[in-house]
């Protein structure tokens, strides 16, 4: 793309050296205009794909802030402000703590928004801990929650782990009749791609249908950034009554993190 305007340069100083020249016989449009003519068309291509990249550079941004917005959903931000209002009272030390991680929680939703590139996978698992400390403030022993983390040394596009978590505490662990389950988070190193699942123990559901009947942006934008960023993947299995697994394939060689 650089060489365009390089290329027009040139094309034009060489039409006007060959009609002054005037060595070639007599043509009925002179090479000065056949040159204008063409370096008109590459000009329009050149103007095509500034604005195509400004149109993606918009694009990205405008995504990124809706994502942010799935994440920082209303009925969370009201549960988590009731719990910490509840251990006001009942144990003020386990309130202060709670407030500290929501806040941290939401700054990291809001640093998302500048994320363009990924980030340490230690990261995105730390604010997907914060999600989940908060929730186990609400839950209790409803909630359990197991870690088997083997690989840490990679990257992943941010908020991709955390929807997916809170899908599975949300329509998985709360799904089930008691209201209580356990979710597994796993990572490891399957040797040509890093592979992170996320595993409910939940009523499961059909992956053709849209639970609650109604897609999950949050979920299609994990897929979509996965694909562009990381030259990923992302597979759900499930059925009903045997749960949900949401595996994460990050390649090794292909992708840019």
């Amino acid at each position: 793309e650089s060489w365009i305007p390089i290329y027009v340069t040139v094309l034009i100083a060489g039409a006007v050296v060959m009609d002054f020249v005037g060595t070639f016989d007599e043509q009925p449009i002179s090479f000065l205009t056949m040159s204008i003519a063409v370096s008109c068309v590459f000009y329009y291509i050149w103007l095509h794909l500034q604005f195509v990249r400004e149109h993606e550079k918009a694009m990205q941004a405008e995504q990124r802030i809706r994502i942010m917005m799935t994440q920082i959903k209303p009925h969370f931000l009201y549960n988590a402000l009731g719990a910490i209002e509840d251990l006001c009272s009942s144990d003020p030390k386990k309130a202060r703590e709670t407030t500290a991680k929501f806040s941290q929680y939401l700054r990291g939703n809001m640093d998302s928004i500048s994320q363009t590139a990924p980030i340490p996978f230690e990261k995105e698992l730390a604010h997907t801990k914060l999600y989940l400390d908060m929730e186990q403030v609400r839950f209790r022993e409803d909630l359990q929650v197991r870690f088997e983390i083997d690989c840490t040394d990679f990257s992943i596009p941010a908020l991709t782990l955390e929807p997916i978590v809170e899908n599975a505490v949300r329509h998985g662990v709360r799904g089930n009749p008691d209201g209580r389950g356990t979710v597994t988070i796993r990572s490891r190193d399957a040797g040509d791609h890093y592979a992170v699942t996320v595993t409910d123990d939940g009523p499961g559901f059909d992956p053709g249908q849209p639970r609650d009947g109604k897609t999950h942006i949050g979920i299609s934008n994990v897929r979509d950034r996965l694909e562009k960023m990381c030259a990923g993947e992302m597979h759900i299995q499930s059925e009903p009554g045997r749960g949900t697994t949401v595996t994460i394939l990050i390649p090794k060689e292909d992708a840019p993190c």
